[in-house]
């Protein structure tokens, strides 16, 4: 399948991939389970009764199967505990029921090795006939290889960019180990939707304070991507710049607080989201597809926000060189610099 997605469902647009069903309504908690095709159930199987050849595993492990299909989804220990994908749904009940947020879209990858839920909270405007909406994200996979994660993410309506948020701590994030007492956590939603929705509020005061602020896009966007080390080549970094403000001309929204910071960042946002070539095509993918928040493109889009945020409050530090260059020369060694804990949390690294 066009980016591993197995099965999903998106409410009123269609997917980039054009796979999955597109509703014209947002749906239930209950009918979002069958619609996403995420009505199936896990169950931890003794290696002994499998017939694998050639694996092998301590006495501790277990298979994580799919009782519908009998795919083996993964191997872990003796502490992991099967959270099923109806329980993962049900930490959205309460705020769904309450009228704090809507279904927006749910799916599986692989065989169902991770799933993904998307509910749509909070919608706001940063200048008039700009909103920006704010979403609660749930991830986990059945594999073993990462904890359950909870986090808000924001996008840019007009455009369809995803922007970063104003994430206080950790306490805008919930993060769930398969263990026994998961379900438990999991009833923790009415503390979640608060913290996100107070991280959204912030987020919406920055981008206006970016709003307020003039800022020349050719500078901006030479600070976050910076030439390439004298000698090397930099054609790639100059036709990211190139890129960035050709989105400030031309893209979604280009009429919208023009000469604004908030217009430079959302000149690099629209590269990023939906421009910026990646040496890692299948994660990039992936998280289009998905909203997870993997490939390089999450940990270079907080970095765009971050730099808008300190030229228009007039700092002159942007970013440490030796960060500048893995943002766009090698993704792979910015994901091991920056924003370690997220990516171990979703990818199990």
């Amino acid at each position: 399948m066009t980016a591993n997605v197995q099965s999903m469902f998106s409410v009123r647009l269609t997917p980039w991939h054009r796979f999955g069903a597109v509703l014209d309504d947002a749906p239930s908690v209950d009918d979002a389970i069958g619609l996403a095709g995420l009505d199936w159930t896990v169950e931890r199987v003794s290696l002994a009764d499998l017939d694998v050849p050639g694996l092998q595993f301590g006495p501790d492990h277990a298979a994580i199967v799919r009782t519908d299909t009998r795919d083996v989804l993964g191997i872990v220990g003796s502490r992991y505990t099967p959270v099923q994908n109806a329980e993962k749904f049900r930490f959205f009940d309460p705020i769904v029921s309450a009228g704090r947020a809507t279904m927006e879209t749910a799916g599986a990858l692989g065989r169902g090795e991770k799933v993904w839920i998307l509910a749509k909270s909070i919608t706001a405007e940063v200048v008039p006939g700009d909103p920006v909406e704010s979403y609660l994200l749930l991830a986990g996979s059945h594999d073993g290889t990462s904890a359950i994660t909870v986090l808000p993410t924001g996008v840019r309506v007009v455009c369809q960019n995803t922007l970063g948020m104003a994430l206080r701590g950790k306490g805008s994030r919930l993060t769930i180990r398969h263990t026994a007492s998961a379900p438990q956590r999991l009833e923790d939603a009415g503390r979640v939707m608060a913290e996100t929705e107070a991280a959204f509020g912030e987020t919406i005061e920055r981008f206006k304070f970016l709003a307020s602020r003039n800022l020349d896009p050719e500078v901006y966007a030479k600070a976050l991507v910076p030439d390439a080390p004298e000698g090397t080549n930099n054609t790639r970094r100059e036709n990211a710049r190139a890129a960035i403000l050709r989105s400030y001309e031309e893209g979604p929204g280009a009429d919208k607080a023009r000469g604004s910071a908030w217009a430079a960042y959302n000149a690099a946002t629209h590269w990023i989201s939906h421009e910026r070539p990646s040496d890692n095509a299948s994660a990039e993918d992936t998280a289009r597809a998905t909203w997870l928040p993997q490939g390089s493109g999450t940990q270079l889009r907080e970095r765009a926000l971050k730099i808008a945020l300190e030229m228009a409050d007039g700092s002159t530090e942007y970013v440490a060189a030796s960060d500048a260059v893995s943002m766009v020369d090698d993704p792979a060694e910015m994901q091991r610099q920056i924003g370690r804990s997220l990516m171990a949390e979703m990818l199990g690294s």
